[in-house]
């Protein structure tokens, strides 16, 4: 079983390349942020995913930035369990991101069935074209930090 910081790091890059971004899960959060209600409350867990990952990245952020913490003191093996699951749900592309991006997509293609064009925002765009690749791109990343680790 890998370390909090070791999972962190895997699910942090993976977030870094799906959504363009130098600063991954962060970026995520950022995203889960912007995505109006109606369509945030039609996906299961995402309240609990979105205080999780901003709870992995402040104790990613006292390990990394605070003298004498550790991250034996600061997470469990649950935390670790979670960061594992929350990339296996990336690649499988059932996390709240990519759920979303099924609801938009099915959006747009109704609106484009009726004739009626719904202008979408520059980061849904992004996920169109970035979550859907979710798979290959994780099995990417977990090449590349594989090797790194060699």
């Amino acid at each position: 079983m890998g370390t909090f910081l070791e999972e962190y790091k895997i699910l942090d890059e993976s977030c870094k390349v799906l959504l363009e971004s130098d600063v991954g899960v962060t970026e995520y959060i950022n995203i889960m942020k912007e995505v109006p209600e109606k369509y945030s409350v039609q996906i299961n867990g995402w309240t609990d995913d979105f205080k999780k990952l901003k709870r992995s990245r402040a104790i990613r952020n006292k390990i990394v930035h605070e003298v004498g913490k550790c991250e034996e003191n600061l997470s469990t093996l649950l935390d670790v369990d979670w960061l594992k699951n929350f990339y296996c749900r990336i690649k499988e592309e059932q996390d709240p991101l990519s759920l979303y991006n099924k609801i938009i997509r099915k959006e747009q293609e109704e609106s484009e069935n009726t004739g009626d064009k719904k202008k979408l925002p520059l980061w849904s765009k992004i996920l169109t074209g970035g979550l859907a690749l979710g798979s290959a791109i994780a099995a990417i990343v977990a090449a590349v930090l594989s090797k790194k680790d060699k």
